[in-house]
C-alpha cells in the first residue's frame, strides 16, 4: 500500500468492529496492529488513547515495522495522553 495511514485506536470510545478512523476508532493496540500487518501496510502512524491495559504480551517483530522509508509508527494522539499498562492490581491480602 503506497498512502500513508492513519489509524486511531481509543481505549475508552472504540471497538474493534470498528474501520479505525478519527470518528470510529479501534479499542485495543492490538487490532490496530494486526490490521496493518494483515493488509501489508507501510508508513502507518498509529495514534493511541487512553489507557491500556494488557492482559499478555504484545510482541512486534520485522514485519510489524514498515518500511525503511515509510516505518509504522506508534505514539499517543495529540495533546492525549496514552497508558499502556502490563500490571495487574493484586487485591484481598493483608499484612
Amino acid at each position: 500500500m503506497g498512502n500513508l495511514v492513519l489509524i486511531h485506536v481509543d481505549s475508552d470510545k472504540g471497538n474493534d468492529t470498528n474501520s479505525g478512523d478519527y470518528l470510529h476508532p479501534y479499542k485495543t493496540i492490538l487490532k490496530a496492529k494486526n490490521y496493518i500487518k494483515d493488509n501489508k501496510i507501510t508508513g502507518a502512524t498509529v495514534c493511541i488513547k487512553g489507557t491500556h491495559e494488557l492482559t499478555e504480551p504484545l510482541m512486534f517483530t520485522e514485519a510489524d515495522s514498515g518500511a525503511t522509508r515509510k516505518p509504522n509508527v506508534y505514539k499517543s494522539c495529540q495533546r492525549q495522553k496514552a497508558v499502556i499498562k502490563g500490571s495487574k492490581k493484586i487485591t484481598g491480602f493483608s499484612k
